[in-house]
């Protein structure tokens, strides 16, 4: 099955406005989005339907925030989309201390205009089915950036070994209908 939705990750102590907001608005320009919120029923457990919004996740994205930063649930989710090679777009809602590893990706600047970050949101979202190989290659050099600078650089070495491969196989199928599938 195709993964085509979009996790909106974020902390509830104070991005949640914001990413209702997003939420809202992705829906309206034709995506389909994971939502806490929407996505979680009543009484069902919290951690499992988390991760059932990640697997049947095409990419992640983080409204950053100092509570979101601040999070261990949402680096857990940010932390799981890189472990899986699923795109990772960070979005600044607000003044906040980036997390190391969040800050080695582009990020989108919602503080000052939201319209105008919003549609670059919506081309860069639209564009990862083409995109993925080019994804793939972005990840792998935030490992290998990460790589630089951690205590234990050797516990990057499996990942990156397994992004080259991927990347590889991807590039390979590129002809296939979409490179969102499961490559292993």
């Amino acid at each position: 099955m195709l993964n085509e939705r979009i996790f909106i990750s974020y902390g509830t102590a104070d991005a949640e406005a914001h990413a209702r907001w997003l939420h809202g608005h992705l829906k309206k320009k034709g995506f389909k989005t994971w939502f806490a919120e929407e996505d979680i029923a009543p009484g069902t457990n919290w951690d499992a339907e988390i991760d059932r919004g990640l697997s049947s996740a095409k990419a992640l994205v983080v409204v950053l925030t100092p509570g979101s930063g601040a999070s261990p649930q949402v680096k857990g989710e940010w932390n799981y989309a890189l472990n899986h090679y699923l795109p990772v777009i960070p979005l600044i809602f607000a003044p906040c201390k980036i997390p190391r590893t969040l800050d080695t990706l582009n990020f989108l600047d919602f503080r000052e205009n939201r319209d105008a970050s919003l549609k670059k949101l919506a081309v860069r979202l639209r564009d990862l089915d083409e995109k993925y190989p080019e994804e793939l290659q972005r990840l792998l050099d935030v490992f290998r950036d990460a790589r630089k600078t951690a205590p234990d650089p050797d516990r990057y070495n499996g990942k990156i070994k397994d992004l080259n491969h991927d990347t590889n196989l991807t590039l390979a199928n590129r002809h296939s209908k979409s490179p969102f599938k499961t490559i292993r």
